[in-house]
């Protein structure tokens, strides 16, 4: 909704050989799901302009993630791709209008195995193969489905949390015998709205924060100017806190 991350693997070794992350500049149109698909209804028109500019995103993520790589973009063969529900709407061109409304339906939920030309100006080699992963509900997309996958909670003895901070929150609690999830607007308490320096995961964002004998060591997206800190990053630094007991249970600092 955000953020667009892209990352270049080689299929042969599994190596990760650049990531490249930008944002979504559909975020003039509303910085949230339900305002874009507000937008998308006013006309047919507004469905295109919203797919054209997640597709052009896209390519400019294809075309710098080879170049830093060093790789033709011409060899990559297949994409996977993992969104919320909205955003794999509107990436599809499918009418996202019924995702916001009770009862909540989306077009559709299944795993999608496409061609280059089911999704229009995408600039990779034509005889390429784009993996759509499914969504599991209107409000719980792919991009949990692929942290479900990442972690392997489906094959977990144990019962484990997986919690995904950003415009949009999803909680996932489950192991190898049920999984749930759930899902709440997140954006305003985790990107900037209400926190003095909260904002998006973007250049100049600090994502990762340690607190270790009295010294502090953050990671910086892009290893810029700190700007803020984002989601992951509040996260971490609640966490460290807790560690060292100097907030308490109602997140209050104590002096």
């Amino acid at each position: 909704t955000t953020t667009v991350a892209g990352y270049l693997v080689d299929l042969n070794t599994g190596e990760e050989l650049s990531a490249v992350a930008k944002a979504n500049p559909q975020i003039i149109y509303g910085d949230d799901v339900i305002s874009r698909i507000g937008f998308a209804q006013k006309q047919k028109e507004n469905l295109e302009i919203l797919q054209g500019e997640i597709v052009n995103t896209l390519n400019e993520i294809i075309r710098e993630a080879a170049q830093r790589a060093g790789v033709n973009a011409n060899n990559i063969y297949k994409i996977t791709v993992a969104g919320n529900t909205c955003m794999h709407h509107l990436l599809l061109g499918l009418n996202p209008s019924y995702i916001a409304p009770s009862p909540y339906i989306p077009v559709i939920k299944e795993s999608l195995n496409l061609k280059v030309k089911d999704v229009p100006g995408l600039s990779i080699n034509p005889t390429a193969h784009i993996y759509i992963l499914p969504n599991i509900s209107a409000f719980v997309g792919a991009d949990i489905v692929a942290g479900i996958l990442a972690i392997r909670m489906y094959e977990n003895e144990k019962t484990s949390l997986f919690i995904d901070l950003g415009t949009n929150g999803e909680i996932v609690l489950g192991s190898k015998r049920k999984i749930w999830t759930c899902s709440t607007a997140a954006g305003p308490a985790f990107e900037g709205a209400r926190i003095s320096s909260g904002m998006r995961a973007a250049e100049g964002a600090i994502d990762k924060v340690k607190i270790d004998n009295e010294s502090i060591t953050y990671r910086v997206i892009k290893d810029g100017k700190v700007r803020g800190i984002c989601g992951s990053g509040l996260i971490d630094l609640i966490a460290e806190l807790v560690k060292l007991g100097l907030i308490d249970k109602s997140g209050k600092l104590i002096d």
